[in-house]
């Protein structure tokens, strides 16, 4: 869990890289957090699934989640979870990589 100092209206692109072997679904998930660090939002949560590259390293296949989220009301910071559900056994496992959050310049 990574979080970031926003303000209501920032408009933020969010990427991640994920490399899974085994049983188990990933996505890059953002939620929101009051400047106090509370929980709030909770229907403005965004998930983003993560989608093949083609990229290959030691036969398995990298894949890569992105998209925009908009800075909602009432919200301090930005909160990034890498999640991971499903897997079955010890052999399932998964490494994130590469994760990147940039503000996009406001459009006003």
């Amino acid at each position: 869990m990574q979080r970031y100092p926003v303000e209501p209206g920032q408009v933020f692109f969010v990427e991640c890289d994920c490399l899974k072997k085994g049983a188990g679904r990933t996505d890059l998930m953002i939620r929101w957090q009051k400047s106090d660090e509370s929980w709030t939002r909770w229907h403005d949560d965004v998930t983003f699934n993560f989608k093949p590259t083609g990229r290959m390293e030691n036969g398995l296949e990298w894949m890569h989640a992105e998209g925009v989220v908009t800075v909602p009301e009432d919200v301090g910071l930005f909160v990034i979870l890498l999640d991971v559900i499903g897997q079955l056994s010890d052999e399932d496992v998964c490494w994130f990589d590469n994760v990147g959050l940039y503000r996009l310049k406001d459009l006003k």
